[in-house]
């Protein structure tokens, strides 16, 4: 432990540096808000449903039930509904959001740095001197400043990851109490475990904070050797997170039964065993490089398909990870903080490392969020030790050598992280830069290509769609969305043969249905697309698309209360969809709800004045 400076001013040194990570990571990361949304969930979650929109009793109990796309996230919902109360459906508002978070759980990282360092006896608030509050400054930043962070501030989706974390370093800090020795107060137990249910009810990987906290629990212990490293002494520090470890397993319990009613969960027979081993190891492997060298970031790191894991180019990485962990009981006597950094890594990215394969990646830059503050708090550790060596007039070349190397370092690493932003700057931006690192990724392929049809950049949609096709032949969403593409432009035939084969393969494709469905209507085969029209909506009963097709239909053929109830269906979960108040309007018009119908076409002329001559005698009846 160094000691220095005078009495009061240790504890504002330190608050300043935490107040000094808070306001670099923001300003860092602020060019995040003038970001768009994406087409990688940000639209599926967000902009097609309105049940994030305001806290009415209805929201809060879908926000408390949903599992929408295998998540069970209710806090997170919650905090959209607090960004829709502070700026309606704003990107800007949402990016800002999730940077402000960032920030804070920076700052309360750093905070959580100090506590930790004073129990394990390496620095002494009371006394911190500049240098050591330098230290534990630079410590946060190289964490919040990091290229890797991006995915989780960047990507309105990732909220979970923001929100998560920033409570399960609350729980950590509640639970490591007061520096003084001891475990914490009744209390602090009762607060820190309401703040890991809260992580949970953010994010389910948050499951394994328990075990990060034991790990926390013997990294400080192995710093205080010998005095305090036995056993015992671990053991009385965690046995109170009892309760912790329950609401982990209900966590773990809701979040598996989410993910396996999403469909996304793969099954055991298709991903065995020892492919799931290989992967989970690689998938550490790859974290711990980006960490070293981060470069060739993408949303998605795809899992081949077929995959054959048994490759040099996977066996390599998986034996070496999997050697270090394995021989850690032997090699991490004589580097325990090292050893205990590798294995908090390992244990924060356990649900979602492939043992529990959930989606098409083989892993993630979003997972190393909290995996990483294991390599903050010992690079904090390594520098306070090394300090001393820095003391004296003599070695002021050396100091200065120092002070050039961690501004030099911060500002890499700040200048990797705005050039990283400007990656998700939007949906084409994304995309290809994920193809230009995965040219062999499907799916990268198949979501560029959506999203140039969506800026209107047909042929390089159409090239990038035959691109996803002749890829990964199996992958069905790029097919529906190339044939939905060429129907639009005047192709019904082939459209029909693609749709029909996607259906072959998945008989309750949604954009298949409804694409088969439009065309059916389009030729004149009103009963056929009214079947595929109800056979989507059963299939896919949230999809809005299918219940607006079916409702416009129903209300052409004189089905006015079944058009009815669909719409307002439509309406209350997207409130900005003018077609849907346009045609309820009608349907209430024809049952005699006049007052009703007015208020729907204005609600649809707020929203598309050009409506306005398709319903302006309507409203001109109502006038007063």
């Amino acid at each position: 432990m160094t000691t220095g400076g005078g009495g009061g001013a240790g504890p504002a040194r330190l608050a300043a540096a935490v107040a000094l990570v808070a306001i670099l990571t923001f300003v860092v990361h602020l060019p995040a808000v003038f970001n768009d949304w994406t087409n990688w969930d940000d639209a599926e979650l967000l902009l097609k449903d309105s049940r994030w929109h305001g806290f009415t009793p209805e929201n809060l109990a879908w926000m408390w039930t949903s599992t929408r796309l295998g998540h069970y996230q209710p806090l997170t919902w919650m905090s959209y509904a607090l960004d829709y109360t502070l700026w309606g459906v704003n990107a800007a508002g949402l990016h800002l959001t999730n940077v402000a978070l960032h920030a804070f759980t920076a700052a309360f990282l750093a905070a959580l740095l100090i506590r930790w360092l004073q129990h394990a006896a390496r620095l002494d608030a009371a006394t911190a001197t500049p240098a050591e509050a330098g230290a534990i400054a630079l410590a946060g930043l190289v964490w919040s400043l990091h290229p890797l962070r991006v995915e989780a501030v960047a990507w309105i989706t990732a909220r979970r990851d923001l929100l998560s974390a920033a409570f399960s370093a609350w729980s950590l800090w509640l639970w490591l109490g007061p520096h003084k020795g001891g475990p914490p107060s009744r209390a602090r137990r009762m607060g820190a475990t309401l703040a890991g249910a809260a992580a949970m009810l953010s994010k389910a990987q948050a499951m394994v904070l328990p075990a990060l906290l034991a790990i926390a629990v013997a990294a400080e212990l192995a710093a205080r050797r010998p005095a305090d490293g036995d056993r015992r002494a671990w053991w009385r520090r965690v046995r109170p997170t009892w309760p912790l470890w329950l609401v982990a397993l209900a966590s773990a319990t809701v979040s598996a039964r989410a993910a396996a009613a999403s469909g996304a969960m793969w099954s055991w027979a298709a991903h065995g065993c020892a492919a799931r081993a290989i992967q989970s190891t690689w998938s550490i492997a790859r974290h711990w490089l980006t960490t070293l060298w981060p470069v060739a970031l993408t949303p998605l790191v795809p899992l081949p398909r077929p995959w054959t894991p048994w490759t040099l180019e996977w066996l390599v990485p998986a034996a070496v990870i999997g050697g270090v962990l394995i021989s850690m009981p032997w090699w991490g006597r004589r580097a325990p903080g090292l050893a205990l950094a590798l294995l908090w890594m390992a244990a924060a990215v356990a649900p979602v490392s492939g043992w529990f394969q959930s989606g098409p990646q083989l892993t993630a830059d979003r997972y190393t969020y909290v995996a990483t503050w294991s390599l903050s708090a010992l690079l904090a550790a390594v520098l306070l030790r090394e300090l001393p060596h820095f003391a004296g007039t003599d070695r002021r070349p050396l100091t200065v050598a120092a002070g050039a190397t961690v501004v030099g370092l911060l500002a890499a690493l700040a200048m990797g992280t705005r050039s990283q932003i400007r990656v998700w700057r939007d949906p084409v931006s994304l995309w290809s830069h994920a193809v230009r690192v995965h040219p062999d990724s499907a799916i990268a392929h198949g979501n560029l290509a959506q999203a140039l049809d969506d800026a209107g950049e047909v042929e390089r949609a159409l090239e990038h769609y035959a691109t996803a096709a002749q890829l990964d032949p199996s992958l069905l969403a790029p097919r529906a969305g190339w044939a939905t593409l060429i129907a639009r432009l005047g192709d019904p035939t082939t459209a029909r043969a693609q749709f029909e084969m996607v259906l072959e393969s998945d008989p309750r494709h949604e954009a298949a249905l409804i694409g088969l469905a439009n065309l059916d209507l389009i030729a004149g085969h009103t009963n056929e697309a009214l079947a595929r029209y109800e056979a989507a909506l059963i299939a896919h009963p949230e999809s809005l698309e299918a219940a607006y097709n079916l409702a416009t239909l129903r209300l052409r053929l004189g089905e006015v209360r079944a058009a009815r109830e669909l719409l307002e269906s439509v309406v209350a979960r997207q409130p900005h969809h003018p077609l849907a108040w346009h045609n309820l309007g009608i349907a209430r018009q024809r049952e005699g709800d006049s007052a009703g119908a007015a208020d729907a076409y204005r609600r649809a002329l707020e929203l598309a004045p050009e409506l306005g001559r398709l319903h302006a005698p309507a409203l001109e009846s109502r006038a007063p």
